[in-house]
């Protein structure tokens, strides 16, 4: 079920886990790129005191390297996930530098509920496996 599509960004929701998928968007200039991200974080910050289990953000499309107010923007995300004890996986591309940094931020922001993945049937397994622990 189609929750809300954003300028760069849709949000799915079913059987209990939000599955994001962020895309990049080559005519948006960096500054509307990181408002775009935290707009995007207040869905997160609403979606974790809802109906979302889990949360899978794939980021695979997305431009491989952020800013700080995008990267600050990814903490907020990360750190709303662990406060509330709700499972993400943050889905990677291939770049080594994005992957790097997300995760760095899954280990500063969400080092109990946060884990990188390569591929999304990778995140989808993990998600499966964290749902089925209780919540504290």
């Amino acid at each position: 079920m189609l929750l809300v599509r954003g300028a760069n960004y849709q949000i799915d929701l079913d059987g209990g886990v939000a599955r994001c998928r962020v895309w990049r968007r080559p005519d948006v200039d960096r500054a509307t790129g990181a408002r775009f991200a935290e707009e995007l974080a207040d869905q997160f910050h609403t979606l974790a005191s809802g109906a979302a289990q889990a949360m899978i953000l794939d980021l695979h499309e997305a431009p491989p390297v952020n800013g700080p107010i995008t990267q600050a923007a990814l903490g907020k995300i990360l750190a709303v996930c662990e406060a509330s004890a709700l499972p993400i996986a943050l889905v990677s591309s291939d770049d080594p530098l994005q992957r790097m940094q997300l995760g760095r931020l899954a280990r500063a922001h969400a080092p109990d509920w946060a884990s990188v993945y390569d591929g999304r049937d990778d995140a989808e397994r993990w998600v499966a496996k964290r749902r089925a622990r209780p919540r504290l």
